[in-house]
């Protein structure tokens, strides 16, 4: 359940921090009376007894959905952004586009689509520029200077760089397999291949 005027607050804050002063014309202020409107002036009759709600709002209703998805926003921004390191997002982001990119002309793509979502998110570009710099110069090169891929032999070179290290599932997976016991005892019956027979009846 929503916390009502805690997400009423988080909705004031999502809507300036995107510099949406007004929305279809609507000024934040009326758009805010109109959210306390359905929050807190939800109301329905079951039998002769009236009910009003003071948790959460209608969940059937599509700004309850919106206010929630707005309210998961604040709580990852707070909480999960805080607990990375500055550079975990885009780092990741930019490994993967370069594991799972075949062609230069991919990863290009990618990598605009992967800007658009960060600057679209509230990423400052310098920010953005300085980490794809550092990604790029520890895959690259060993120099300071900025690397420019401007052909697909050098996106080939640096992709099989980072296909050598592991992403973190893959070091999760080699260190369960690693701390797996492992007994030299087999049991003979184990071993044996086993076979299964399939029968089809005919109408």
């Amino acid at each position: 359940m929503l916390p009502q005027d805690e997400s009423l607050e988080i909705l004031e804050e999502f809507l300036r921090e995107h510099h949406y002063e007004k929305v279809q014309d609507i000024p934040i202020r009326v758009i805010l009376q109109l959210a306390h409107l359905v929050l807190k002036e939800t109301a329905f009759v079951d039998g002769n007894k009236f009910y009003r709600q003071i948790i959460g709002g209608a969940m059937g209703s599509p700004f309850t959905l919106i206010l929630a998805n707005i309210f998961m926003w604040k709580w990852e921004k707070n909480v999960i952004c805080s607990a990375l390191e500055p550079n975990e997002i885009y780092g990741r982001c930019s490994f993967r586009a370069v594991r799972y990119s075949s062609t230069l002309d991919i990863f290009e793509k990618e990598r605009r689509a992967i800007r658009l979502m960060l600057l679209y998110n509230g990423y400052p570009s310098r920010y953005m520029d300085t980490h794809f710099r550092k990604f790029f110069g520890h895959s690259m090169s060993k120099s300071s200077m900025l690397p420019f891929i401007d052909s697909e032999n050098q996106f080939l070179a640096m992709r099989n760089t980072v296909l050598l290290k592991l992403s973190i599932k893959e070091r999760d997976t080699q260190h369960r397999i690693a701390t797996v016991p492992f007994s030299e005892k087999t049991d003979n019956r184990s071993t044996e291949e086993k076979t299964t027979r399939i029968t089809t009846i005919s109408k």
